[in-house]
C-alpha cells in the first residue's frame, strides 16, 4: 500500500520500516539474485508478478503533469495481470482504458479512494468482480504480453529492410 501526499514526489511506502526474512527488502534481494543468475529462465515480468502478489490491493495513480496523458498504462496493466485487486485512478490516460462502471476506480479526491478501499475490505464479492473486470480490461484492450509483442513485431517489420 502506498500513499501519495502533496509534500512528497511519488509515493511513500507504509511498510518501509518492516524488516526480517519476510520483508519487502528481503523479497527484492531474493528475486534480484534469482534473476541475475545466468541460468535463470525468468524475466522482469516474473519479478513484477511476484512483487505485486505480496499485496492484497494495488493502488495505481495516474502520473501528474504532462505524463498524465501518457506513460502509466504499463504500470496499470502490470498490476492487473498479476492477479491482485487493482484500484485505478480514472484520470488522464487511464480514462481511455478504464470504463466508467469499473468498480475499483477512484477520481482525484482522497475520499473516493478511501471509499473504494473500505468497500473492498468488507466485500469479498466486490474483490472478485474487480479481478474479473480487470482481466476483461486487459484482454479487450489487447494489453496482454502476446498482444504487445505482436504490436512491436508489426512496428519493427514496418521499417524498410536494408541489406548490408
Amino acid at each position: 500500500v502506498t500513499r501519495k501526499t502533496l509534500s512528497t514526489a511519488g509515493s511513500y511506502d507504509l511498510f518501509v520500516k518492516k524488516v526480517g526474512p519476510k520483508s519487502r527488502l528481503a523479497f527484492e534481494r531474493e528475486y534480484i539474485k534469482t534473476l541475475s543468475t545466468p541460468s535463470c529462465l525468468f524475466g522482469t515480468g516474473f519479478l513484477f508478478t511476484k512483487f505485486f502478489q505480496q499485496y492484497d490491493i494495488i493502488v495505481v495513480y495516474t502520473k501528474s503533469g504532462i505524463k498524465s496523458r501518457m506513460n502509466s498504462v504499463q504500470r496499470m496493466s502490470n498490476a492487473m495481470t498479476s492477479g491482485v485487486v487493482t484500484v485505478v485512478q480514472r484520470t488522464g490516460v487511464h480514462e481511455l482504458y478504464i470504463p466508467p462502471d469499473y468498480p475499483c476506480q477512484f477520481d482525484l479526491s482522497w475520499k473516493s479512494l478511501y471509499t473504494v478501499l473500505e468497500l473492498l475490505a468488507r466485500d469479498l464479492e466486490l474483490r472478485k468482480e474487480c479481478l474479473k473486470r480487470a482481466e476483461n480490461i486487459i484482454i479487450s484492450n489487447k494489453l496482454t504480453v502476446p498482444d504487445i509483442v505482436e504490436k512491436y513485431e508489426i512496428a519493427l517489420n514496418s521499417f524498410p529492410h536494408q541489406n548490408a
